[in-house]
């Protein structure tokens, strides 16, 4: 969590594969002192309540990419499957390939 100077915080994650890497942040404004210079109960639990929302949406950004991710490799290992069923099918035999 980042603290900008008086502007906001920042929720980060970082996914890293081989494929490539994903970013995800989400920023909640930081909350102004008061008159008193001091922040009052009520910009507190503001503050809060968006910073909890902010991570619940971070978790549900992460958690739609991860299930994509997974189908994604769920499909790859179906179709290479597939294709080992067919090469094991047809070991030891000569194939003809359709010429038109």
């Amino acid at each position: 969590m980042d603290n900008a100077e008086g502007s906001s915080a920042t929720l980060s994650a970082v996914y890293h594969s081989p494929s490539g890497d994903k970013a995800f942040r989400h920023s909640t404004p930081l909350p102004q002192p008061g008159r008193g210079r001091a922040l009052d109960v009520q910009a507190k639990t503001k503050y809060l309540a968006d910073l909890r929302a902010s991570g619940k949406k971070l978790q549900e950004e992460i958690n739609k990419f991860l299930t994509e991710k997974m189908e994604e490799d769920r499909t790859g290992v179906s179709q290479q499957k597939a294709g080992d069923e067919l090469e094991e099918e047809n070991y030891g035999e000569e194939t003809v390939e359709d010429e038109n």
